[in-house]
């Protein structure tokens, strides 16, 4: 799933497309599944950057809470719930 979300966002077509961000979202998802925190942090960041949509915006900030928690870092979950 990595690599076929990674082919989505560098397809330039999915540039001006909120799938792309859905594709990074997910990415970022699968990234935490695998215990890479850190590069599903950057791809929040990235999205968050990249959008004014209250609602993707709202899901940033829960799944970077998630990803905390997920990783035990439970003081910076709770500071981000």
């Amino acid at each position: 799933s990595v690599r076929r979300f990674n082919q989505h966002i560098e397809n330039k077509k999915y540039d001006d497309k909120v799938s792309k961000i859905y594709a990074q979202l997910a990415l970022s998802y699968s990234f935490s599944k695998m215990r890479r925190l850190e590069e599903a942090l950057n791809l929040l960041n990235t999205v968050e950057k990249n959008t004014q949509d209250a609602n993707i915006l709202a899901e940033v900030s829960v799944r970077r809470a998630d990803y905390m928690f997920y990783n035990k870092r439970f003081t910076e979950a709770i500071g981000l719930y």
